[in-house]
């Protein structure tokens, strides 16, 4: 493959990046679900998860980090609830 000429994709924020790949109308359709408890509700309720109420609602997907553990001790002594997925 001498005379083929090679890209990279990199992924990124940052201008130089290639910038992030999304399906088209993502931006708007999270705008409304953002703005919809009713549709919040339902989807929630679709992975069986009833909110707490006047809780805070945080998705968290973490890899195993030191840091990790301090932050839910944090989150655990705040005074405001927290309903952690």
């Amino acid at each position: 493959y001498k005379n083929v000429q090679k890209f990279f994709f990199f992924p990124g924020f940052r201008k130089g990046t290639g910038g992030l790949l999304r399906e088209r109308g993502l931006l708007e359709r999270r705008r409304q679900f953002q703005q919809s408890p009713e549709a919040q509700r339902e989807f929630l309720q679709g992975l069986g998860v009833e909110r707490a109420p006047n809780a805070q609602l945080i998705s968290l997907f973490a890899y195993e980090n030191n840091g990790l553990a301090s932050w839910l001790d944090a989150m655990a002594a705040d005074s405001t609830p927290t309903h952690l997925l």
